[in-house]
């Protein structure tokens, strides 16, 4: 009788060792699961908030790249600078002092001047390609444009459009 009430408690003691390891295992599981899943919630959230912050920066930098535009569009405008003979020259200059890969004006009429490194280029609005164009005509409508385009044949590097100016 004895021999039965201890493999009965032998029996008893194992089942509930087992039920033990069980609990532990899925309480391991458990906890790793909601460990990673927070871990995930926590990176997705830290990304997003570093790319606003990339974002907002990248917007101020290009509200201060219009800033800059928009009053040389201005003085463009007021000093009737483009009908000058040295406004090529003057363009020529400015690009020379600024980062912008290429830098032109546009007049309604649809003649244009291009300087990029130094190199001036005259063209009309109907012989450049189709980005050009969209660019033009988005400002003759009054509008501030930009787009952000893998450009390789020309830098090799991502570049920000930018146009701004008077109609």
């Amino acid at each position: 009788m004895n021999e039965k009430k201890g493999k009965r408690r032998l029996r008893i003691l194992i089942a509930f060792t087992i039920c033990i390891v069980i609990f532990i295992f899925a309480a391991g599981v458990g906890g790793t699961h909601v460990f990673i899943t927070t871990f995930n919630q926590t990176t997705k959230e830290s990304m997003n908030n570093e790319a606003e912050n990339y974002k907002r920066r990248i917007q101020r930098q290009i509200r201060g790249n219009f800033q800059t535009l928009n009053t040389l569009a201005s003085v463009i405008e007021v000093s009737e600078m483009n009908k000058k003979p040295e406004f090529a020259e003057a363009l020529k200059k400015v690009d020379s002092q600024n980062d912008f890969l290429l830098f032109g004006y546009f007049d309604l009429e649809g003649n244009g001047t291009f300087s990029r490194s130094g190199d001036q280029q005259y063209t009309t609005l109907s012989k450049v390609n189709p980005e050009v164009q969209e660019v033009v005509e988005q400002n003759f409508q009054g509008k501030n444009y930009w787009k952000i385009r893998m450009r390789r044949n020309v830098c090799g590097r991502n570049i920000i459009q930018l146009q701004a100016g008077r109609t």
